[in-house]
């Protein structure tokens, strides 16, 4: 389906959520394409933090610059993505899909060669780091943004869901890849197999059809910004969603991302090989929830899904840090991940649902504000482990989790109520509670 045709189907919504499967948003050929870009460019991101990593550690032998490139990924994205929704919804997205791959793939090769000489300096990678946050700065705003025009709104949940599926293969096998690559062809082509795949992706969405876009406005910048932030603090219903998005970075995920190497060797006793079972069971988890909740075509009740994931979330993590077996704590683990990604691709889903079109750049680069909770909640997390042990830490956060969820489920019929064919129908009940975006 292509070009005009694809446009037309797209935004006729006229397929209901029962006759959805899980692959079905794969039958329409743009999206297809929009897919199997993302999936690439998720490879490159794996293999490159993988590299990256080494290169640094290897270099300094310090984790203290070792977290620093990290920061300066994190921070970039963060700052630069303050304003890419507004830059996203005036410039030519179609074009801005092909050349953010080709941008990172030009860097990849550059430092790639950089390599093969061997004058590698430590800022040589932070550039890289830099470029690259820019870069993901973006990707998000206008993956999301393009999703609306291939796919009927219909299937807008199930192509939420198989986006967040495509990464979650790459979280769960990319490391593991790149560590391979790293072993066989060394970090110069490491890197250049990473600009191999961003090449293909921007290949891929070369072959991206959109339908036409009506130009906005050309009006002052900090309206266009402020107007974004507006909808998310004056809407009551997208406001409860966005602080919602913002518990599991701040309380959960820590305990997968800052957490292991303690659990591993104090909790564990065992060496770094615990590691890559600790990271890999998260990731296995995610994969089975993002196609778990893909799904999902018949079930209306997304806002009990939603808080039942949290909440559940929450109490495996409590189960996990009660486990004193390695090899018991490994599918606990693979739960806590199924609940995750049920949790952010259901919340991702119902936010998007509720964004007007002519907002919804605007509001998803607002949205990445849930990513500096991350480096925050580890802080919490490491300092917390320091204090009272990794495994208490992990109770007091995923409790206060739990408690959030429990508080929702309880007191706020409007958030647990909500139906997804309401938002699908553009429902008045459910849109009358959203401010308006400013009329052109």
């Amino acid at each position: 389906m292509h070009g005009p045709t694809a446009a037309r189907d797209a935004s006729s919504g006229a397929t209901s959520p029962d006759d959805l499967s899980t692959f079905s948003s794969l039958q329409f050929r743009d999206y297809r394409y929009l897919w199997a870009g993302g999936a690439l460019s998720s490879v490159g991101h794996w293999l490159q933090q993988v590299s990256i990593g080494w290169i640094a550690y290897d270099i300094t032998g310090s984790g203290t610059v070792l977290g620093s490139i990290n920061a300066v990924r994190f921070i970039t994205a963060l700052v630069i993505g303050l304003l890419s929704g507004v830059m996203v919804d005036r410039l030519d997205r179609g074009k801005l899909m092909v050349w953010l791959p080709l941008f990172l793939c030009a860097s990849s090769c550059i430092l790639g060669g950089v390599l093969l000489t061997d004058n590698v300096r430590m800022w040589h990678l932070f550039v890289f780091m830099f470029v690259f946050g820019a870069v993901q700065a973006f990707e998000q705003p206008v993956r999301t943004t393009v999703l609306f025009d291939l796919v009927p709104r219909s299937h807008i949940p199930n192509a939420v869901a198989l986006n967040i599926a495509a990464s979650s293969i790459t979280r769960a096998l990319g490391p593991g890849i790149g560590g391979f690559l790293l072993s066989i062809i060394g970090a110069a082509g490491n890197f250049f197999f990473q600009a191999a795949a961003y090449l293909v992706a921007a290949a891929t969405r070369f072959a991206i059809r959109l339908p036409p876009k009506k130009p906005l406005p050309r009006r002052n910048m900090a309206s266009d910004f402020r107007e974004g932030f507006a909808f998310i603090f004056k809407g009551k219903l997208v406001r409860a969603y966005v602080f919602i998005s913002f518990v599991a970075p701040l309380l959960l995920i820590p305990t997968f991302n800052a957490l292991p190497p303690i659990y591993a060797k104090d909790v564990y006793h065992r060496g770094p090989e615990a590691l890559g079972f600790i990271i890999g069971s998260v990731g296995l988890g995610g994969l089975l929830g993002a196609l778990f909740t893909a799904s999902l075509g018949r079930m209306d009740r997304r806002g009990y899904v939603q808080l039942g994931s949290l909440l559940i979330f929450a109490l495996a993590l409590i189960g996990y840090s009660f486990c004193r077996s390695f090899w018991f704590s490994l599918p606990v683990l693979v739960f806590a991940g199924f609940a995750e990604m049920i949790l952010i691709t259901t919340n991702q889903m119902l936010i998007q649902l509720i964004i007007p079109d002519a907002l919804r750049a605007r509001v998803t680069s607002v949205l990445l504000l849930s990513n500096g909770f991350l480096p925050l909640g580890a802080l919490i997390a490491g300092a917390g482990a320091d204090a009272i042990g990794a495994p208490m830490i992990t109770r007091v956060m995923a409790a206060a989790a739990a408690a959030i969820a429990l508080l929702f489920l309880i007191a706020s019929p409007t958030v647990r109520d909500i139906r997804m064919s309401a938002l699908i129908a553009g429902s008045p009940q459910q849109s009358a509670q959203q401010p308006k975006p400013t009329a052109p």
